[in-house]
């Protein structure tokens, strides 16, 4: 079967996060799809998403789209705000075909992204979800009181970052990734969580 491969790359400031940062390791992510599917002969088209879906290569197939492909993710920069349910709902009103779509995304946005990747599945995509989490998110590290600023809005918060500030922030980040598997779960969608300190080639040899 034809299936077009067409892969989502979320590179809104959120995704700069991180040694290296989530978007370094995304772009490494969809280069290695992309690449897989490419020399087996298959369409592969790629997409930037931010507030609304961006920049992007169309379907395209063949080994001569390899270099193309990889000179495209080599230069995204992390900026601005995410809408996935927006920027999805748009790009799966325009793809004229299913086929198997991949998004790699931190899935961090105030609005939430369960809309968005109801419209993909609406349109009778096979639909992924790749959830990229920094190391430094899931173990931070120093204390004392901060200033944090949120980069997609400019919005700052004080805290002291103290033990019992780490217990309910380790609560509240179990919880968003429950959440987020449960419904990928529930709605038939293929749920892979990856933190930035496993080897790209590790989790798509083993996992993907």
């Amino acid at each position: 079967e034809d299936l077009c491969l067409n892969i989502l790359l979320d590179a809104s400031a959120s995704m700069g996060f991180g040694a290296p940062s989530k978007l370094a390791y995304g772009a490494k992510l969809a280069a290695g799809l992309g690449f897989v599917g490419l020399v087996n002969l298959e369409r592969v088209g790629v997409g930037m998403v931010r507030e609304r879906l961006a920049d992007g290569v169309g379907p395209s197939r063949g080994r001569s789209q390899i270099l193309p492909l990889m000179d495209f993710l080599s230069r995204p920069r992390p900026s601005g705000g995410t809408s996935p349910s927006e920027a999805l709902g748009a790009w799966g009103l325009r793809t004229r075909e299913p086929g198997l779509a991949v998004l790699i995304s931190d899935l961090m946005d105030p609005g939430g992204y369960e809309r968005g990747l109801k419209t993909l599945l609406e349109h009778r995509h096979d639909l992924h979800v790749i959830h990229l989490l920094a190391a430094e998110e899931m173990n931070p590290v120093g204390g004392g009181d901060l200033r944090l600023e949120d980069v997609e809005t400019g919005e700052t918060r004080d805290l002291t970052l103290d033990a019992e500030a780490m217990r309910v922030y380790r609560g509240r980040l179990r919880e968003f990734l429950e959440r987020a598997e449960g419904f990928c779960r529930a709605n038939e969608i293929g749920y892979h969580r990856v933190v930035t300190d496993t080897p790209v080639e590790e989790f798509m040899l083993r996992q993907l």
